[in-house]
Parts: structure tokens; sequence; C-alpha cells
């Protein structure tokens, strides 16, 4: 019995390590993970030193949970400087715990990455790209979203 406990415990442990890191990517590989993801995904771009964005975070992550029986899921891709990494980026995950899988862009030049999100980003952030695989909806939303607008965003895209 102690052993069953034991091999739980380091099973949730190594399930919430693994919940709070990132992952480091390029703007066609992300973009290419929505596409197979098999089911819906909403992607926010955003930073740990933008405002409007960590604002908009707990709305992101409290609507997404409210669709759990239909496997949405929440991508946040961080926009920080890469000297942040490992001292801001790191510590933003641990102390928030959002359910949402984190990226880092690797990508660094602006003008090749954006139009590749969508044609009308100019590199501001926040961003929204409400991608769903499964009936091709996608609309991407160039401004912070308000708490209101997230289950209804999230309600058209698995329609």
């Amino acid at each position: 019995m102690k052993q069953l406990s034991l091999s739980l415990a380091i099973l949730l442990l190594s399930l919430g390590l693994h919940a709070q890191s990132f992952e480091k990517i390029s703007m066609d590989d992300l973009l290419a993970k929505a596409k197979t993801a098999g089911h819906p995904v909403v992607l926010n771009v955003w930073a740990t030193w933008c405002a409007p964005c960590v604002e908009e975070l707990p709305y992101l992550n409290e609507g997404v949970k409210a669709f759990k029986k239909e496997k949405v899921e929440l991508w946040l891709l961080s926009m920080d400087f890469p000297k942040n990494l490992d001292e801001k980026l790191k510590k933003f995950i641990k102390e928030k715990g959002y359910t949402a899988r984190y990226f880092w862009l690797t990508d660094d030049n602006a003008d090749e990455f954006c139009p590749k999100l969508d044609q009308r980003w100019e590199g501001t952030i926040p961003v929204t790209l409400f991608y769903n695989p499964l009936n091709n909806y996608r609309k991407f939303l160039n401004r912070a979203i308000t708490k209101a607008q997230v289950p209804l965003e999230i309600k058209e895209m698995i329609q």
C-alpha cells in the first residue's frame, strides 16, 4: 500500500511539473500542432511584462475550463524576452498554474512570424486565435478580450 501511495505521489508531482513547463517552438511548428491537435484550441499570445495580457489570462483559463467536456485547450505563447525565460516566465507559470500548455516563440523576426499567425497581426499583444481543426473554424482577435467575450467566442468555435 505504501508503494502504491508513493508511486501515485510521484506521478502527480511529475504531472504538475510538466504542466508548469514551456516548450520552445517556432510559429510554423506551433501552427502545425494546432492543425493536428484533434480538438479546439484557444491560442493566446502574451508576455509577463504586458499588463493587459496578464489581466486577460484568468478569463481565458476559466473560460476554457468551462468547456472541458468539449476538450477545448488553452495554449499560451509567451513573447517574453530570452533573458527572462528562466527567472520571470518559469516563476509566473509556477505561481499561476493555469490549466494550459505553455510555449515560448523561438522566432525573432516579427515581420516573418506575425503574418503566419494572421495577416492582420502587426505584432502588438495580447492577441488570441480561436481555432478548431474539427470544423476548420478560425477567428483571430487582434486585441485584448473581456471576461464576458471568452465563453461566447468558445461557443462559436465549437458549434
